[in-house]
């Protein structure tokens, strides 16, 4: 396999263009926004550095806590 040609790239190019654009068209505007559209950077951008921001996980945990002497929590 070598390097494609121009018409390969070209074809290809305009191939997954379409594919988005349809995807684009299915779907309601504002969901495609907020879940599909292309982003140009990344969270980490925006801070100083270590301990500058924190993600939290707000999954559920369905346990009970008991001490050592057996008490509940």
């Amino acid at each position: 396999m070598g390097i494609p040609t121009c018409d390969q790239f070209g074809y290809w190019t305009n191939k997954d263009h379409l594919r988005l654009e349809i995807k684009r068209k299915r779907m309601d505007a504002k969901l495609y926004d907020k879940d599909l559209r292309g982003l140009l950077g990344t969270s980490n951008a925006e801070v100083m550095g270590l301990g500058s921001r924190y993600q939290i996980d707000a999954t559920i945990a369905d346990i009970y806590l008991v001490s050592p002497r057996l008490d509940l929590i």
